[in-house]
């Protein structure tokens, strides 16, 4: 009796380890809810092997939003040629509004986008 309680929580151990973590794509039709304070992140899709790379179009207003880091989470599995996640974490600063604008850059070294996503983020 106490190997199959073991192993049936070894098994429920393994799945939800198994079920959680993996990061969403971020809307940019729903406005971000931040408390003051507190991080977050915006996760756009990317293909890093495209040269193709997600740019801040527009200067932050850092009284509101602050960058923090960005980094690229691969789809799994990981295979040659397959997209993932561009992560962009933000610290939420003072109660308001701000906008943060991200542009989708081509690698021939143009400074104009060929898309932009705007992300709305109300900070209490």
């Amino acid at each position: 009796m106490r190997l199959f309680l073991f192993l049936l929580l070894g098994i429920l151990l393994l799945m939800v380890t198994a079920c959680g973590g993996r990061l969403a794509e971020t809307d940019p039709a729903v406005p971000l809810q931040v408390a003051a304070g507190k991080e977050f992140d915006i996760a756009i899709r990317a293909n890093i092997t495209t040269g193709y790379e997600w740019r801040l179009v527009s200067t932050l207003d850092e009284t509101a939003v602050r960058f923090v880091t960005k980094r690229y989470e691969p789809d799994k599995p990981i295979t040659t040629g397959s997209g993932g996640l561009d992560v962009w974490r933000f610290q939420a600063v003072s109660p308001g509004e701000s906008q943060i604008v991200l542009g989708h850059f081509p690698p021939d070294g143009r400074d104009v986008p060929e898309q932009i996503i705007t992300f709305t983020v109300n900070i209490q």
